[in-house]
């Protein structure tokens, strides 16, 4: 009869960490969000983590490159998915402001009102006076 050896099963690895037993640095998988179509972290933790790495590979484009598309900021929770999300700041124009009449738009506008007026009244019906 012939016996066949098999190896014995390895044991198996904890996630994050290598074989001498020094941790790493897992990589996070993130899921999308079905509302906004980011990518949603599980909790602050791990979104605090995110933001962390987006901020030092920013820094790091910024030295190398000289520029960068990382503008990621801060994080918040989402009412959807209930999840966290990473956002950027968004630009924000100041809304063009008018400036306040001066004199020469007054007497403009003043000028227009009595043209409306004197217009109107060409078309209007008059009654004859009877003297």
């Amino acid at each position: 009869m012939i016996t066949i050896l098999t190896p014995e099963p390895l044991p198996r690895r904890r996630p994050g960490r290598r074989r001498d037993g020094a941790a790493t640095i897992t990589l996070h998988r993130a899921p999308v969000c079905p509302e906004s179509g980011k990518r949603r972290y599980r909790d602050h933790h791990q979104a605090t983590d995110a933001l962390t790495s987006t901020r030092r590979q920013r820094t790091d484009d910024l030295a190398r490159v000289g520029a960068t598309r990382r503008r990621e900021s801060r994080l918040y929770r989402c009412g959807s998915c209930l999840g966290f999300h990473l956002t950027s700041p968004v630009e924000r124009v100041p809304p063009a402001v008018e400036p306040p009449p001066g004199p020469d738009a007054v007497a403009v506008a003043r000028v227009a009102a009595i043209r409306a007026i004197a217009r109107a009244s060409r078309f209007a019906p008059t009654e004859e006076v009877a003297a």
